[in-house]
């Protein structure tokens, strides 16, 4: 009977560990996921940054040349 009880325990633990490991591997995933979000935004700021900074150039050298 003491046997069955410390199987049992066991399969508990194995059991709060298996329910553990999946909340961190979703957690994970969430913040990687995010984190991908992230880098796409900036990227997308930065080409729009970079965009404008472009026009404004051209439009100063057509303003010298003039």
């Amino acid at each position: 009977m003491k046997e069955k009880e410390q199987y049992l325990g066991l399969l508990r633990q194995l059991k709060d560990f298996d329910e553990n490991l999946a909340r961190e591997l979703a957690a994970k995933a969430l913040q990687d996921q995010e984190r991908k979000w992230l880098q796409v935004r900036s990227q997308k700021m930065l080409a729009v940054k970079f965009k404008y900074l472009v026009h404004m150039c051209v439009y100063i050298a057509r303003w010298i040349e003039a």
